[in-house]
């Protein structure tokens, strides 16, 4: 293991990018030394953040010829996952690239493949496969909580995505059930095990259209009127798996913010043995119900609460990946499972029909 500090660089400074440099800054081992964005008072702004004021770039390409750059942090709209990701392992850099996967499943084959052909470590921000709430959940379930999981759901209902015009553009993004819920499939696809079998959705907008005005709470721009929409803003989505287990799962995208509502974001789970298992990541509770036993509840709160449950976890998870070579457990091929689903609920949409999956 090298004693040395692993240098890395940052390609897009919006949310979710400033959320991974101050989250990074925290970290002894690491040393920011690249900024790259194309909006130059982002890039003032984050380099001025930094203490070691770091070499900014308006081109990824450029920046990712930096003197010694290790690793590339990608958090960039979802139409730019696969030009900025391929670009990044050709550079013989290490990636760590924001879910989804890809906006596309065929993008994300392209990702997936690519990361079979490579000793590079690519790991994706599946934050929830590394959240101690998650794990702790899984680990009950694991131990036989509920027995064998045939009834699964989870509600996400929520306020709109933040007022950034590829947010709304279906093109761009994948759609909403490809770039807020891949997390959720995924949470489905660890829980269950299994690969799915048949996919049917319902949704559509009807509230968000143009002319709307957004204003989501944790973005620092001014509210903005919605000039075009082509993406659903609400939906259900239900979920066979090869091994008859069952999910489903609920969406809104119009609540009034904040995002955190009386019931927060669940997750269920009901089981063989006929106890029901319901766990809270935003108030950090999951509680098990059913059978002779009272109920049973169990706290876990984020450790660090200045970030999403996970994210400090998961870069600490990224950082041990490139000083020993381990293979990431959000990899790119598990974060392609999520967007077969993913894409499988937006086809179901489009087509208005039941989407069989290949075992």
């Amino acid at each position: 293991m090298s004693p040395s500090k692993i240098r890395i660089g940052l390609i897009g400074l919006g949310d979710m990018g400033r959320g991974h440099l101050e989250c990074l800054k925290s970290f002894p081992s690491v040393e920011i030394v690249a900024l790259c964005d194309t909006h130059p008072e982002r890039l003032t702004n984050a380099q001025k953040s930094v203490a070691s004021s770091p070499k900014t770039y308006e081109k990824y390409q450029e920046f990712l010829n930096h003197p010694g750059l290790e690793a590339v942090f990608v958090s960039v709209p979802n139409f730019l996952h696969t030009e900025i990701g391929l670009e990044v392992l050709k550079a013989g850099k290490h990636l760590f690239l924001e879910k989804p996967l890809a906006h596309t499943l065929s993008d994300g084959k392209k990702l997936a493949d690519a990361s079979q052909k490579t000793n590079l470590i690519f790991q994706v921000g599946h934050i929830y496969r590394y959240s101690p709430f998650y794990l702790e959940m899984m680990e009950w379930i694991q131990k036989d909580a509920v027995g064998t999981p045939l009834l699964l759901w989870c509600h996400e209902f929520r306020q709109p995505f933040p007022q950034r015009e590829w947010f709304y553009d279906k093109t761009k993004s994948g759609d909403t059930f490809v770039e807020k819920n891949c997390h959720h499939f995924d949470l489905f696809n660890w829980v269950t095990q299994d690969k799915p079998k048949q996919v049917v959705s319902f949704g559509g907008q009807s509230v968000l259209k143009p002319g709307t005005q957004i204003s989501c709470s944790y973005c620092p721009d001014s509210p903005q009127t919605l000039k075009t929409n082509t993406t659903i803003d609400h939906g259900w989505v239900l979920v066979e798996y090869q091994k008859s287990a069952k999910a489903n799962l609920g969406l809104s995208m119009f609540l009034r913010p904040p995002n955190e509502i009386w019931r927060g974001l669940e997750l269920g789970v009901i089981g063989s043995n006929g106890k029901m298992l319901i766990g809270n990541v935003d108030f950090g509770t999951m509680t098990l119900y059913g059978g002779t036993k009272k109920e049973e509840k169990k706290e876990i709160k984020n450790p660090t609460p200045q970030w999403h449950s996970g994210m400090h976890e998961e870069h600490e998870a990224f950082l041990n990946s490139i000083q020993t070579g381990q293979k990431p457990y959000a990899s790119p091929q598990m974060a392609y499972e999520a967007l077969i689903l993913s894409c499988a609920a937006q086809d179901s949409l489009q087509s208005k029909k039941i989407i069989l999956l290949p075992p």
